[in-house]
């Protein structure tokens, strides 16, 4: 029954998402004549998608006059617009994280080759005009515009183990033995080793919240990339779940370090619906359930 309803809604969305797809191919095979002017013309901005040239011209000069080492040029900035959803803003964000992070951006515009349509300035651009959000998240981030840009840390291809520890590591966790006194054919007693997060709970929320932000910007600028989205499908939902689910153990780490005695409570979290199914999107929200046991002799 899931899988009929599921199968009718994908031969839809795979039409659409293959003429997007396409639509997307069409433009970045657009030899970009523009990128080998650096004027700013009308032509040329409307050619690279702004809605509004006028506003985006400005825009585009105040950022190349407040660039010293040249690293930022109107050549690079219209190359790397190209494929971005959202040109206008996407330009505003730009200039706003410039001038809070200078040194970052331009580091990021240094290793970004002009022939490469997905250099990292280029992924940099299609995150900020995809997620106004993010946009304003990178502001103070540095970390989030280098996840987006060029992925140093490798979080993109991590396996779901890889980003539970990674997320883990992030929280501080160390790893604390839940026993059960209960009786077995094979042992004296039932153990398991569970993480708890060692940082204070503010801490600790503020730093999982960052370092899984940074995993869903290296998802989301290796999507924006693709010309085809169903390509890539359904790798993107896996990637994204894993993510999600790598959360919820570090979550759950967190509030093991808030309880006295949490070691005495055998605790899961059950993941249904999308997430139980590894289909979630951007902006999916889970339904989790939740069950709950005492070792044996613990009052619950």
């Amino acid at each position: 029954m899931y899988s009929g309803v599921m199968s009718s809604q994908k031969s839809s969305n795979s039409d659409l998402d293959h003429n997007l797809g396409a639509d997307l191919k069409q433009h970045a095979d657009f030899n970009l004549s523009f990128a080998k002017e650096t004027d700013l013309s009308y032509r040329t901005l409307v050619k690279a998608g702004f809605a509004r040239p006028e506003s985006a011209r400005k825009t585009i000069e105040d950022i190349c006059k407040n660039c010293e080492n040249n690293s930022i040029n109107v050549l690079k900035i219209l190359e790397s617009i190209n494929r971005v959803e959202d040109p206008d803003y996407a330009i505003l964000a730009f200039k706003d994280i410039y001038q809070s992070q200078k040194k970052t951006v331009e580091n990021i515009a240094e290793n970004s080759n002009n022939s490469l349509i997905t250099s990292p300035l280029a992924s940099l651009m299609q995150v900020l005009g995809a997620s106004k959000s993010f946009a304003m998240l990178m502001r103070t981030h540095t970390d989030l515009i280098n996840a987006a840009a060029n992925d140093p840390n490798h979080l993109l291809h991590m396996t779901l183990e890889e980003r539970v520890s990674d997320l883990l590591q992030a929280i501080q966790s160390y790893s604390a033995t839940v026993v059960n006194e209960e009786k077995d054919d094979e042992k004296n007693c039932n153990s398991c080793t569970v993480p708890i997060s060692s940082m204070p709970f503010a801490q600790a929320v503020c730093a999982l919240r960052a370092r899984y932000r940074q995993h869903i910007a290296a998802i989301m600028a290796y999507d924006l990339a693709s010309a085809d989205p169903v390509e890539l499908q359904p790798d993107i939902s896996r990637k994204l779940s894993d993510a999600a689910d790598a959360a919820l153990e570090a979550a759950l780490a967190i509030a093991r370090g808030q309880v006295s005695g949490s070691c005495c409570c055998r605790f899961a979290i059950i993941a249904m619906g999308k997430l139980g199914a590894q289909e979630i999107n951007y902006v999916s929200d889970i339904d989790l359930i939740y069950v709950v046991e005492p070792t044996n002799g613990v009052k619950q």
